[in-house]
């Protein structure tokens, strides 16, 4: 993880902290219908001031979306429009992640250590940041 990768991952500790709705939290959704982001990578997506536009949380729309993802859901998508998960490459890259640590940090059942809330999953982010930089 280079400087710049810490760094956005210190911008999705930020943007849970600042969450507009943090009630809305869930890291089973990138974001709520309504456009309210819910989980971690969900509210760094919705923040352009915080990730530069690489990472876009957007409606579901066609011909883009997958099968397995209803019309109208929230997503995950590069900026060019294209579909991302939770531990895509350019996830990887924009934090510079393993493969197994983009699961732990982002995946819907136990993402962030469980979180429930976004300050624990805040604090889960920012306490792996230490880790990493410890063993470095």
């Amino acid at each position: 993880m280079n400087a710049q990768q810490e760094q956005n991952l210190r911008n999705v500790a930020r943007a849970l902290r600042e969450s507009p709705r943090p009630d809305m939290f869930h890291m089973g959704l990138y974001g709520h219908p309504c456009g309210t982001p819910a989980c971690a990578l969900g509210h760094y997506a919705a923040r352009p001031d915080l990730n530069g536009g690489r990472l876009v949380l957007a409606e579901n729309e066609e011909p883009l979306r997958p099968r397995w993802i209803p019309r109208g859901e929230m997503t995950l998508t590069d900026r060019l429009g294209y579909i991302a998960t939770y531990c895509d490459w350019i996830v990887q890259y924009e934090f510079g992640l393993s493969g197994s640590e983009a699961h732990a940090l982002f995946n819907g059942h136990d993402g962030c250590g469980g979180a429930k809330t976004a300050t624990e999953a805040a604090d889960y982010i920012e306490a792996f940041i230490a880790r990493k930089r410890a063993t470095r």
